[in-house]
């Protein structure tokens, strides 16, 4: 036990480290909005190339070719939700093999009452990981782990004793051996999935480089191209773009929230934030789910407390003509 309150300690400290340097993205709207901003204003780079040519000699046809290709490069990184979405099929498999873990157990329970006498049964379901149970049967997933690691070593120390009596089966132990390693397989490939910090790093790293060159090249137009045109300044403008391409009240988003045992949650508060706007409150409905239609554009924040789970803190892009989903698959505390 005292291993994996280590990991535990190791773990809620190296998140802690992330947390504090998460890199911030610099672009106050959605990554589509970005890209679509981007590839609207390089197009009229390129429209007006000859006046932006006659200010810096760089403005040629491949230097607005490349930019305008760092922008599909960017945009073709895995965002937050491609990730999500295969954590959630990996998390089905996590379903299937903690029953199956948490059902081993009990197995073995039967095969210790066989085995030893009813004065010491206490004593040898603590050794084998009935601490570790109450939790695991809550999907509670790193107790699932302790309790196959304990499981198993009770069980490779005991096997003479628990065979003997003609209670465990023979295969049994390798049995719960293999379930073991598939469930720390399955479990690491799901939290591998869902980590978002690496990956995410690198997406709004591409796309601040995206945001500082468009930025860059608004003050060559403003300063240089453009000085005494207030129409065409306004066309190298981040905001004035950003308000053509994503439209006030264009968008929607529907948040799902579920238990680990995939039952609903019924009549709870969803609230949305976006970086610019108020806190918008909502109930979910029967079918456990909440819809903020016509919002605006923008990433938002969602948060819900949920009693026995813990809170409900993740972020969300909700892009101009898309009808946003978002599952979140409540965790026990």
């Amino acid at each position: 036990m005292g291993f994996w309150i280590t990991m535990l300690i190791i773990f809620v400290r190296s998140e802690k480290i992330y947390m504090a340097k998460r890199i911030q993205a610099r672009y106050d709207c959605t990554q589509l909005a970005l890209y679509s901003i981007c590839n609207t204003a390089w197009n009229n780079c390129m429209a007006n190339l000859a006046a932006f040519a006659g200010y810096k000699s760089k403005y040629i046809p491949a230097y607005v070719t490349a930019k305008k290709a760092a922008i599909t490069s960017a945009s073709l990184l895995n965002d937050e939700q491609n990730r999500e979405a295969a954590a959630e099929l990996s998390r089905s498999r996590v379903l299937t093999l903690g029953a199956t873990s948490t059902q081993n157990f009990q197995k073995l329970k039967g095969y210790i009452e066989d085995a030893f006498n009813r004065n010491e049964w206490k004593a040898q379901f603590e050794a084998a990981g009935q601490h570790y149970y109450n939790k695991a049967t809550k999907k509670n997933w790193e107790y699932v782990l302790g309790l196959n690691s304990n499981m198993n070593a009770f069980i490779t120390n005991n096997t003479a004793v628990l065979t003997a009596t003609g209670g465990m089966p023979a295969g049994f132990p390798a049995q719960a051996a293999l379930d073991r390693s598939s469930f720390a397989t399955a479990y690491n490939t799901m939290m591998t999935q869902r980590e978002t910090g690496p990956a995410t790093g690198s997406k709004v790293d591409a796309n601040n480089a995206l945001y500082d060159d468009l930025q860059q090249m608004f003050k060559d137009a403003r300063r240089g191209v453009f000085p005494d045109d207030a129409a065409m300044q306004q066309e190298f403008t981040f905001q004035y773009l950003k308000k053509l391409v994503t439209p006030k009240g264009s968008a929607s988003l529907s948040v799902r929230l579920q238990r680990p045992d995939n039952t609903l949650v019924v009549d709870q508060e969803v609230t949305i934030q976006s970086e610019t706007g108020t806190a918008i409150r909502l109930m979910t409905g029967a079918n456990g789910e909440v819809l903020f239609d016509r919002i605006d554009p923008d990433r938002y924040r969602v948060t819900a407390t949920v009693a026995d789970y813990k809170p409900v803190d993740a972020d969300k892009d909700v892009d101009t003509g898309v009808n946003a989903r978002m599952t979140i698959n409540l965790q026990p505390l």
